[in-house]
């Protein structure tokens, strides 16, 4: 190298470079000897006699190779693209149907945009009773269990009768059809007999111990305040289903009560729904039903009611595939689908609740007030809150 620099260099000449390395493994340990140095030489081009940098020449690619980096590249390109494009559409998507929605139909309501029918429209509130009214598996599981233990009942694989046992073999059935399940080799007589004592020990049971659905009171005093009418569906006896009522003290309030009994066939028939629909002298567009069992929700959309899955039984896939057009964990949740339910925190506006399972989000281009200050989202109020004590850096 110092030849070629000073000119010092035949035409002819061919230098080489000497490079010096140390090789080294990926993980040395900590005691291990230093490797011995080589030396290498690798071949250069000719020298230039004006005194410039030497460049090594690599070996040019052929066709494969090159074709093999062309398609590389182009498919490193759409992906890259694919993936910028997809990340750039997917925020506006929210705002920009929101938008589209108030435009078509003017001023939103609270709640009015997710009830399954339109305020203007409805009627009447279609509940079923066990599940939806109040929890009460554990007084039905335990009253079961104990009559098919005096009854020397035993399941085929042995299986214990516990809560899981109930949820399949029972929760929202037709009680004649879950007798015929358990026994199959029994006249109708004799299983008609065990359903009559099962329900009265269910009675005695559930005396002092029933507790409703998670704001029920206050979804009813909704329903109160809306003026529609309501009416109970259940694949209960009428026996039952009064005493449950009045347990909770509801024996009065409701305008109609609709019990399997009563209907040619049970949920998941549509029958006990028509029922209802045909005393209230509503049609089934003017009222929704709501339940907490696939079975219940097959009964209302076979009657053509929309329905809602509260999911105090079964969990909300279960119910969505049965048919429920919104689901709620309990009545404290589903109140924010309820027009005016809730209170408005903004006398001057409008307050928008939103529960858990609404796509809103702290990145909603929405902007709050805090102290004075406008934030264009609860995101940047959040973020700000890392540099408390200092301001511009918030603003920032």
């Amino acid at each position: 190298v110092a030849h070629a620099v000073s000119g010092q260099v035949r035409p002819m000449h061919r230098p080489t470079v000497h490079a010096v390395y140390r090789p080294r493994p990926e993980r040395e340990p900590v005691d291990a000897h230093p490797a011995p140095l080589r030396s290498v030489r690798l071949p250069t081009g000719p020298a230039d006699p004006s005194g410039a940098a030497m460049r090594l020449r690599p070996d040019p690619l052929s066709l494969p190779q090159l074709a093999v980096l062309m398609a590389w590249a182009l498919v490193s390109a759409a992906v890259f693209v694919w993936l910028r494009v997809r990340s750039q559409a997917r925020l506006p998507v929210r705002p920009f149907a929101m938008a589209a929605a108030r435009a078509v139909q003017g001023p939103r309501v609270r709640g009015q945009h997710t009830l399954p029918v339109p305020m203007q429209e409805l009627r009447a509130v279609l509940f079923d009773m066990d599940g939806v009214l109040c929890h009460s598996d554990d007084c039905h599981l335990q009253a079961l269990k104990a009559e098919l233990l005096e009854a020397d009942f035993e399941t085929a694989d042995g299986r214990p009768i516990d809560a899981a046992f109930w949820q399949e073999m029972v929760s929202g059935q037709d009680s004649d059809q879950v007798m015929q399940n358990l026994f199959p080799h029994r006249d109708l007589l004799w299983r008609q007999a065990f359903l009559d004592r099962k329900e009265a020990r269910y009675r005695e049971l559930l005396r002092g111990r029933l507790q409703p659905v998670l704001g029920l009171r206050r979804f009813l005093a909704w329903v109160d305040g809306a003026g529609l009418r309501r009416a109970v569906v259940t694949n209960a006896p009428r026996a039952s289903a009064d005493a449950v009522l009045a347990e909770l003290g509801l024996a009065d309030y409701f305008d109609v009560v609709v019990s399997a009994a009563e209907c040619p066939q049970a949920k998941p028939a549509p029958d006990p729904y028509l029922l209802a629909l045909e005393r209230l002298d509503i049609t089934a567009s003017q009222a929704f039903a709501i339940e907490d069992s696939p079975s219940g929700v097959r009964s209302a959309v076979a009657a053509q009611v929309a329905c809602v899955g509260v999911t105090t039984s079964f969990p909300a896939h279960a119910l969505r595939k049965a048919g429920a057009v919104l689901i709620a964990p309990h009545f404290v949740n589903f109140l924010c689908f309820c027009p005016d339910a809730l209170p408005s925190l903004n006398p001057e506006g409008t307050t928008y609740w939103f529960t858990g399972t609404d796509t809103f989000s702290n990145f909603s281009p929405h902007p709050v007030r805090i102290e004075g200050v406008e934030w264009p989202t609860s995101e940047h109020y959040y973020q700000s809150r890392k540099f408390a004590g200092h301001p511009e850096l918030q603003e920032a």
